[in-house]
Formats: structure tokens, C-alpha cells, sequence
């Protein structure tokens, strides 16, 4: 997770790129349908779905990283078991969540279970262009989150330097930096369950989750590029959805949109 996760700038990256994705999902989805979001992160997402008349049930776990970011009524779950009734929904969508799930074999099974026989699941993930990139930009976002660091430092010195504090410690010179965060800023970190960052090229990539899908029972009936540049780091947050959708004609697109049936 990148130091600016939470900064306004960030989030409005990250906001405008989901809802740009959605145009691929939306010619899916129908007035009138049961609608089941697994991972509902903020809810941008949950709302495009709601305004095309679609009944919206979200799903998230406690420890979600937007849970006080969340702008829709989310149903808390302990990741496993979904809590809805046998063939109750139309379509099952998600964004950004199944390389996050531990027990993916076992959740395609619960998955079909509450989506019934006619319905769709769509699941936009990072893929390996992603994997690949969000690597390669490490090293130009951790001279950025330093240079932060030590801008922030300077400051914190100059203004005890100015009001002659007697007590050195006050000075925020030495964050208790763990080994673990350390090492975060020089090695590229695992995103999803499994592997690591570079075992993940292969985890994410099109073939690895066209196979899993086919292999527990779903027809893979399309895989979309989402025809956006972007990277974990999202070194670039004030770059416009125009330059990125340029850039992915060059650098390729970094995630795929997953549309299965039963």
C-alpha cells in the first residue's frame, strides 16, 4: 500500500479509473436484476450498478481498507460463506477482489451456489502487464515517499528550531520503521494470496485464471482488456483518463474483464 493511499488526489485517481471500467461491465446489466457486489470497497462502483436499476447487494469483509471510505450500505461477511439463499442473485460482480481470496477453489462453488442458473459473473483483475509495471514503478515511488519523508522531517526540525524546544525528542527524527517496511521500499510486495511479485506474472495472468474458472465449472464467455494504464503506485495520480487509455495502446491495458456463465 502506497503512503498516498488515502490522499485526495489518490482516491480521485482511483475513483475516476473504477468508474471508467464500468463501461465494459454496463451493457451486462439489466433494470430489474439481483445484483450481488463481492468486495464493495468504497461503493463507486455499488452506485453506477443501483442507477441502472439494478437491486444491489454488497458484500465486504471487516478488515476492508475502505471501510471508512465506504458511501453505500455494505453487508459485513466473514469471506467465506455468502450469506444470501440458493440461486437468489442474477449476476455476481467484482472488481479488484479475487486474487485477495485465499480459498478461491472453494468460493467458485459458493459463488454458483446464490447465482442462478442463467446468470453472470464478472470479476475485473489486474493482470500480468499490471504485475509487471506496478514492479518497475516501485523505485521511482519509494524516491517519492522519501523525499516526503525527509521534506516532512525538515519541517518538524525548523519548527522546533524556531520555538527553542528544550525536549530533542519532540523532533520526529526516528520512525519506528519495522524490518518488514523496509524491505517493502526496496522488493516489490506480493498483491495477491499467493506467490510473490514475481510469481505473480504468471497468478494474474489470462491463461492461469481462464484455466481455474473452466476447471471449476464456469463458461469463460468473454475476456475484455479494461484499456486503461495504470500501476499499484499510481506514481501519476493527476494523469487523466485520455493519457491513460493512450498509454495502454503502448504499454498495454493492466486488467482483464472476466464474463462467466454457468
Amino acid at each position: 500500500m502506497t503512503s498516498n493511499y488515502y490522499s485526495r488526489a489518490w482516491l480521485e485517481c482511483l475513483k475516476a479509473i473504477r468508474t471508467q471500467e464500468m463501461e465494459l461491465v454496463r451493457p451486462f446489466l439489466k433494470p430489474g436484476q439481483t445484483v450481488l457486489e463481492i468486495g464493495a470497497g468504497t461503493g463507486w462502483q455499488t452506485q453506477i450498478i443501483a442507477s441502472l436499476g439494478c437491486t444491489v447487494i454488497s458484500i465486504d469483509i471487516p478488515q476492508s481498507n475502505y471501510a471508512m471510505l465506504q458511501e453505500w450500505p455494505v453487508l459485513i461477511y466473514n469471506g467465506e460463506h455468502i450469506p444470501l439463499a440458493d440461486h437468489s442473485v442474477d449476476l455476481i460482480f467484482s472488481s479488484n477482489v479475487m486474487e485477495h481470496i485465499p480459498h478461491i477453489e472453494v468460493f467458485q462453488s459458493e459463488m454458483q451456489r446464490v447465482l442462478r442458473p442463467s446468470g453472470y459473473a464478472i470479476h475485473i483483475m489486474p493482470n500480468t502487464n499490471w504485475r509487471f509495471w506496478t514492479n518497475l514503478t516501485l523505485y521511482p515511488d519509494t524516491m517519492k515517499r522519501i523525499y516526503r519523508k525527509t521534506r516532512k522531517k525538515l519541517a518538524n526540525l525548523l519548527v522546533s528550531t524556531a520555538t527553542q524546544s528544550s525536549h530533542i525528542n519532540q523532533i520526529p527524527l526516528k520512525d519506528k520503521t519495522t524490518k518488514k517496511a523496509l524491505w517493502e521500499l526496496l522488493w516489490p510486495c506480493r498483491h495477491g494470496e499467493i506467490g510473490n511479485a514475481v510469481t505473480e506474472l504468471y497468478y494474474f495472468s489470462r491463461s492461469r485464471w481462464t484455466k481455474l474458472f473452466k476447471r471449476y465449472g464456469w463458461k469463460v464467455e468473454q475476456v475484455l482488456p479494461n484499456q486503461l494504464f495504470y500501476t499499484g503506485h499510481l506514481i501519476f495520480p493527476y494523469l487523466d483518463l485520455k493519457r491513460r487509455a493512450q498509454l495502454s495502446s503502448i504499454l498495454g491495458s493492466v486488467s482483464y474483464v472476466y464474463v462467466m456463465s454457468l
